[in-house]
């Protein structure tokens, strides 16, 4: 008797193990998935932070590519901002978060900036259209010219 339960007892320890075995490599495959992910975003906010950089060189430009180089610089904000602490790359990409914000700060300026310019420029066409009209349909429109 004292054998059989010294056996099941034995047998029931070493599935224990086996169990908890499995759990540290589900727990080893889970936090290298999550190391492998943390650095495929970080290259990708890296290339996007270059694309926006690059985007905005040699202004002036048109409001189409600010606004381009506004999204690039969010996207990879993102993605650094999704980055678990407990990575090889969090110390990092907090840098580079800090960076990329300033960035993307100074950007979204740019693009407020440039759709004011275009409303002006179309409310100043709009009320050179109405003064055009005005002065041809003028009762002294002979005189104005």
């Amino acid at each position: 008797m004292f054998i059989a339960s010294s056996l099941l007892i034995l047998g029931f320890g070493g599935w224990k193990i086996k169990e908890q075995s499995l759990q540290l490599q589900q727990m080893s495959l889970s936090l290298a998935q999550e190391e492998s992910a943390a650095i495929a975003k970080f290259k990708s906010a890296q290339k996007l932070g270059m694309e926006a950089a690059s985007l905005a060189q040699n202004p002036p430009h048109p409001l189409q590519v600010w606004q381009e180089a506004q999204n690039k610089w969010y996207q990879a904000i993102i993605l650094l901002d999704s980055i678990p602490n407990e990575t090889s790359v969090s110390e990092r990409a907090k840098r580079k978060l800090a960076y990329y914000r300033i960035n993307y700060k100074s950007i979204s300026q740019k693009v407020l900036i440039e759709k004011k310019a275009l409303a002006n420029l179309e409310s100043a066409q709009k009320l050179a259209i109405e003064a055009n009209l005005f002065v041809q349909n003028s009762p002294h429109s002979l005189l104005v010219r």
